[in-house]
């Protein structure tokens, strides 16, 4: 299958550059859900800190413009108090199927705020709930949001992982240890 396919949103970015510690860590991870079958896009969730400095796991999905991964939400969530301009932060995109593709990404936010609902978030929604579901949805949504902030990554390091040929380092040690024994 395509990386557009797997994933849902065109080719790679082709930077490729590793990023440093920061002070505000924020990442959009996959979680499985045990014994159930999916058939849908891969699952998201925004990992971070919250305003009282605890950990959050926040459901999000996300739109590929060809050169940002855009996140959209309501311009009160806690996602935008803990975020600013500038931050670095992570992305993991993964699927529920072994052999598991995983796409990374780490790179630096922007955010601004649109009245309405985003069409970045639109075209998510559609995406993933598929037309009639998504447009539902929408309707529902533009009747109580005024505006929408939204969330632009660039990507500054991108790796994939497809437990065929390109594995976790931890895991490439091992396999390197078990050979040359």
């Amino acid at each position: 299958m395509s990386f557009a396919g797997r994933w849902g949103v065109g080719p790679p970015p082709s930077v490729c550059r590793t990023v440093g510690d920061t002070r505000q860590r924020c990442s959009c991870t996959s979680r499985r859900t045990p014994n159930r079958p999916r058939t849908g896009p891969p699952r998201r969730t925004l990992e971070g800190s919250g305003t009282d400095g605890t950990p959050r796991l926040i459901p999000i999905g996300f739109h590929w413009n060809g050169a940002e991964l855009v996140f959209g939400t309501p311009t009160d969530s806690p996602k935008t108090k803990v975020l600013s301009d500038g931050a670095q932060v992570a992305v993991s995109i993964d699927t529920d199927e072994m052999p598991y593709k995983v796409l990374q990404v780490r790179g630096r936010i922007r955010m601004d705020t649109v009245d309405g609902v985003a069409p970045e978030y639109e075209a998510m929604a559609i995406r993933t709930l598929g037309e009639e579901a998504g447009q539902a949805w929408l309707g529902t949504l533009r009747a109580i949001t005024s505006s929408m902030c939204r969330i632009f990554v660039t990507p500054e390091w991108v790796a994939v992982l497809d437990f065929e040929t390109r594995f976790p380092s931890a895991i490439e040690r091992a396999m390197e240890r078990a050979a040359s024994a």
